[in-house]
This record gives structure tokens, sequence and C-alpha cells, in this order.
């Protein structure tokens, strides 16, 4: 149990770095492609961890 919210947690944690490193290389850097691409594996990571979320605390979660 707790591996698999440490699991969720560093998604969510690599998503918030992803999405911060694309905000500052689009609005500073003015790097739009390499900006984008940080943004969209920052959503991928975030809707990871909302999955591994959801299977350690969900409603059908086994204790």
């Amino acid at each position: 149990m707790e591996q698999k919210n440490l699991i969720a947690w560093m998604f969510v944690t690599v998503g918030i770095m992803n999405a911060l490193t694309g905000a500052i290389m689009l609005f500073i850097l003015h790097d739009t492609i390499i900006s984008f691409v940080f943004l969209a594996s920052s959503l991928i990571f975030l809707l990871a961890g909302r999955v591994a979320w959801t299977e350690t605390h969900g409603e059908d979660a086994k204790d």
C-alpha cells in the first residue's frame, strides 16, 4: 500500500515539475515546441498519478 502511494506522489511530482518547466520555456525562453512537449507530458504524468491514486484509495481499493 505504501509503495503504491509513493508511486502516485511520484507521478504527480514529475507532472508538476514538467508543467513548471514547460511554462518557463514558453514564457521566458519562447521555445514553443519543447514547451508544448513538456506541457503534454505533464498532463500524462498527472493523469497517471490520478489513476495510481484511484487504484490505491478508490472504492475498490484493497486494504
